[in-house]
């Protein structure tokens, strides 16, 4: 059989629905005290519903790739948004294989997987952009109309406000619309794949009328965790927390950002409720297995930070995952789940066998019914290539994360010659951090990093071998010792934000990596 054709039988159908910076807590059915999700939570239970559900890292493209791979992003080399995955990854992964299988791919929306969509697996995309972007909107006219407040630090953003868009215009509402479309168009004798990659609620925190005025402000309270000090924090978040100027935000911005974020998460409920309305009336409800998650989660004041970047904490690791239709039961798990178990779990429900090479594990044990528990330990990865020499770590159990981060004196030495924080006392010997420990049985917010407090605290050792074990483990796609800039060598500041610098060539997973810099010349 030819990948992609139709095959005369109907196998289950999938719609994954996959969004972008949606925190795991801002739904009803997640006991958010606050959020309107009614749409969502009727989802939930009719879904299994994984609790702790965990990114490997909480970036986009690392993210995404990671879920499509089964694979750790430094297993399939994607650490950055600026670098794609080894070649040879695309070949086995999720969207790839289920093409082969028979089922028509299609993606609607956003897309942040690195590879040319020939290689993808994808025989249809679709981008969508509504005009108000991270930083605001492109078109002068568009931008007069808009209302919203932006952080101008190294990297700026929108940390609420309301769009100058109506609610049919947003990138939410036009990908559903082609996410219906392309519903319209299936085959009775091809099963489907639709990935609609809705980029909400994503910055610009700033949601449409009337979503805008949903929640008060003035209602809202600031995190526990906001003002615990940043000084506690490893080195390189406290460079981005002063770089992106987090320090200049106001109780006020703060709550604002919530109440906006929180109009967003709603909003896209409504969206969502619109897709599921649609699936049904064309009658493809029963036979579809109805995925919704993210790419990764958002910081809305805790730690006094907005959005991602450097850190692994729980508001960004920490996703939502539901899966509902045939051979999914429902119930709900709060057993320790990491994302690059969907790839298996759902290649199983298409009757299929996960590649060798795949490092998540089925969830099958789980979602038919079963008494699975879930993993001891999940793990993450975040990287600044052009400021570390190694990714940062982590290892969460039920009660402990650790974190770390290696090599903190060198991001100094990365800097360029005439940047501001040069010279910065965080950069001292007796300042540095360099990891983090957090008892989240006592300390759920991650308030107090234990490592400062007792350096030999008797959880660590253990802790520690768990990341050891796991990263001798992963056969790493990148040699870190090529990582290291020659002497005198500076990278611009744009590129020191997006951390483009290197680009992973392979042509098979037996193949040995290698590492190629890029050019480094303004780009």
């Amino acid at each position: 059989m030819t990948g992609g054709e139709p095959t005369g039988h109907m196998g289950p159908n999938f719609l994954m629905i996959y969004c972008d910076e949606l925190r795991a807590d801002v739904f009803g059915h997640a006991g958010h005290p606050r959020v309107r999700t009614p749409r969502l939570d009727e989802l939930a239970e009719s879904s299994h519903v994984f609790d702790s559900c965990y990114v490997p890292c909480p970036i986009c493209m690392p993210s995404r790739t990671a879920l499509a791979t089964g694979r750790y992003p430094r297993s399939n080399g994607c650490l950055d948004n600026a670098t794609p995955s080894l070649e040879s990854e695309s070949a086995r992964s999720l969207y790839r294989l289920m093409h082969e299988g028979g089922w028509r791919m299609e993606n609607v929306g956003k897309y942040h997987l690195g590879w040319p969509l020939e290689d993808s697996g994808f025989v249809l995309h679709e981008g969508i952009h509504d005009g108000f972007g991270p930083f605001g909107p492109a078109n002068p006219a568009l931008r007069r109309q808009a209302r919203y407040a932006r952080l101008d630090g190294d990297l700026p953003i929108i940390i609420w406000g309301s769009s100058p868009l109506r609610p049919e215009e947003t990138n939410a509402a036009l990908t559903v619309d082609s996410a219906l479309r392309r519903l319209d168009e299936v085959d009775s004798r091809q099963p489907f794949f639709l990935r609609a990659a809705i980029n909400m609620p994503h910055t610009p925190y700033a949601p449409p009328m009337p979503y805008a005025n949903w929640y008060d402000p003035a209602e809202e309270r600031l995190p526990a965790s906001y003002g615990d000090g940043i000084s506690t924090k490893p080195t390189l978040v406290q460079l981005f927390h002063d770089s992106r100027r987090y320090g200049d935000l106001a109780p006020d911005d703060i709550r604002r950002c919530r109440c906006s974020y929180y109009g967003l998460v709603s909003y896209i409920d409504h969206e969502v409720g619109r897709l599921l309305d649609g699936l049904a009336e064309r009658g493809m409800r029963d036979d579809t297995v109805v995925v919704f998650t993210s790419d990764h989660g958002s910081c809305l004041g805790e730690h006094g930070w907005i959005e991602k970047w450097g850190h692994l904490w729980e508001e960004t690791c920490r996703v939502p995952l539901m899966i509902s239709g045939p051979g999914v039961s429902r119930g709900r798990s709060e057993g320790l789940v990491e994302q690059i178990d969907l790839m298996p779990t759902l290649l199983e429900l298409a009757g299929q066998s996960p590649p060798d090479e795949v490092q998540g594990r089925s969830l099958m044990p789980m979602v038919s019914g079963g008494d699975g528990a879930g993993r001891g330990a999940v793990f993450a990865e975040t990287f600044v290539p052009a400021l570390m020499t190694e990714p940062a770590v982590s290892v969460r159990t039920r009660q402990w994360k650790r974190t770390r981060y290696p090599h903190m004196a060198d991001i100094e030495h990365r800097l360029p010659g005439d940047h501001p924080r040069r010279g910065h006392p965080m950069f001292d010997e007796e300042s540095l951090v360099e990891g983090e420990l957090y008892d989240l049985a006592t300390d759920p917010g991650e308030t107090r990093n234990l490592l400062l407090e007792q350096p030999g605290h008797p959880a660590l050792s253990a802790l520690d071998r768990e990341l050891d074990e796991w990263q001798d483990s992963c056969e790493p796609a990148v040699d870190w010792e090529l990582l290291t800039p020659p002497p005198g060598f500076h990278w611009s500041q744009q590129r020191l934000m997006e951390g483009a610098t290197l680009r992973n060539i392979s042509r098979t997973w037996g193949d040995r990596p290698t590492v190629a810099r890029r050019a480094s010349g303004p780009g």
